[in-house]
This record gives structure tokens, sequence and C-alpha cells, in this order.
């Protein structure tokens, strides 16, 4: 929680000063906090101190593919069903022709990704894991609930 509210105070400094001044003993009372870094948070700072690639090699699941008369609409009513089972979750609609296709989730480990798929599986049944390139800034949005998280591509 403290690291929280101190990340705007740190913006000025690096990640790494950052951790170090999170973990030094407090003056008053002498506690320390321990800094326990996930391993996507570490993917992402790699990321974004080198400024090499804007993409991280990750994972999202396919929930709906289709290319049917109807297969606008049932791709937004799917979006549309997602996100009301799973608020804040990204979601992206994407025409890539003939199909149109709706994917979720900006999963930066094999793990996470199998995760999220055995809990969007119970509900769409043909969800099946896909490779995908994954913004960095789609990862930072996710830590910022108030930026929008889903992309329409056509």
């Amino acid at each position: 929680m403290l690291a929280l509210l101190s990340v705007g105070e740190a913006m000025g400094q690096s990640y790494a000063e950052f951790r170090r001044e999170l973990s030094a003993p407090d003056s008053l009372y002498f506690s320390t906090v321990e800094v326990t870094e996930h391993s996507s948070a570490a993917t992402v700072e790699r990321h974004i101190i080198s400024r090499e690639q804007e993409n991280i090699n990750g994972y999202r699941i396919t929930i709906y593919l289709d290319k049917g008369q109807k297969a606008r609409t049932e791709a937004f009513e799917a979006r549309d069903k997602f996100q009301l089972l799973f608020p804040g979750e990204a979601t992206y609609v994407s025409y890539e022709d003939p199909y149109w296709v709706v994917s979720v989730g900006n999963c930066t480990t094999s793990d996470s990704a199998m995760i999220l798929l055995g809990k969007v599986g119970r509900v769409f049944e043909k969800a099946y894991l896909i490779r995908a390139a994954i913004p960095v800034e789609e990862i930072l949005k996710e830590h910022n609930p108030a930026l929008p998280t889903t992309v329409i591509t056509e």
C-alpha cells in the first residue's frame, strides 16, 4: 500500500533508486518495506529502461472468432459479456479479413495466460490461447484504471 501511494513522488527517480529507498529503514520507527517484484513488472521495467522495444512477447486469449453474417454483432456481444464478467481485463475487437476476432488479456507469462484461460474457458468454451505482441503501454494502463482498456481495430 505504501508503495502505491509513493509512486507519484518517485516518478523523477529511477526504479532501482525507488526500490532502494523503500527498503531502507525508516528513521523514526526503523521499519522497512520488503519489495517483491512480479516478473511481468521486471520485464516492463527492462523494456522501459532500454527503450529498444515497444512490445513484449506475451499471450492473449481468443474468446470469439467468426466470419458469418452476424459476426460483427456477435463479436461486440462477446466483448460486452466478457467485460461484464471480467471487469478491468483488457479486451480487443479486431477484423482480420474475413474474421471478426475478440481477444482478451495482456499476459506476460504462460502461467498467467493459463490461469486466465482457465477462468475464461468456463464461460467461453471455445476460448484458446494465442501468442501476442503486448504493447508496454497496455501493461502500464492496467496499473492505471482511469485509462481505457478496450481497443478496436478494423
